[in-house]
């Protein structure tokens, strides 16, 4: 026998070997990762037995209930806020007596109101009070008019915010809104030109 042949026998047999140990192994590894899965499936079987099936089907009784409600809070629909803040942005000397709000499907809102005005004055100083709350959209003053008894009336239309129409938690106001509450106080800008064919009435 030559010396290449023994050592062709030698990597041969070390071959071997290292597969046999090879296989071994993993045939080990594997009856050891089945008799876990056996423990962890009777753990998981003994946890399912303890379980209260009765509290289960309550908690999800109950969860239901509060997504239901959460639903319904989010769809109501409340014009308090909108008619809190109208209350604040009112000028002293500006009435409003008609109003229309309008909700669209998707909860959108608009609003049309009708109002009187002391002078061009007030109502200019109202238009800029109104424009400068967000929660107006679009905000347009038309149908300016000279009143029989002097005041001006006027129609407004604006889009609302949705946070004017939408249910939401109070907020507690603070120390200083509480013990002082800001009283509008008209401040009357340089007046507007008159429509063509009108006298501004003196008050």
């Amino acid at each position: 026998m030559q010396p290449g042949d023994n050592i062709f026998l030698l990597i041969s047999i070390l071959v071997l070997g290292v597969s046999v140990v090879t296989a071994g192994a993993v045939f080990g590894y594997q009856k050891y990762l089945e008799s876990v899965i056996d423990v962890k499936t009777a753990a998981l079987d003994q946890a399912r037995n303890k379980i209260d099936r009765q509290k289960v089907e309550d908690f999800i009784r109950l969860q239901q209930r509060f997504d239901s409600g959460k639903k319904l809070l989010d769809n109501h629909i409340t014009s308090s806020r909108f008619f809190t803040l109208l209350e604040s942005v009112t000028l002293q000397n500006v009435m409003f007596d008609d109003l229309s709000l309008t909700i669209a499907d998707d909860r959108t809102a608009s609003v049309s109101l009708s109002g009187v005005a002391r002078t061009f004055n007030t109502l200019a100083a109202q238009s800029n009070e109104i424009a400068s709350k967000r929660e107006f959209k679009r905000s347009i003053f038309s149908d300016i008019r000279i009143n029989t008894n002097g005041t001006v009336g006027f129609t407004l239309t604006a889009d609302l915010d949705a946070s004017l129409i939408k249910m939401a938690v109070p907020q507690a106001a603070t120390t200083t809104e509480a013990a002082a509450p800001a009283a509008p106080v008209e401040t009357p800008p340089a007046a507007p030109v008159a429509p063509a064919g009108t006298t501004t009435p003196r008050l």
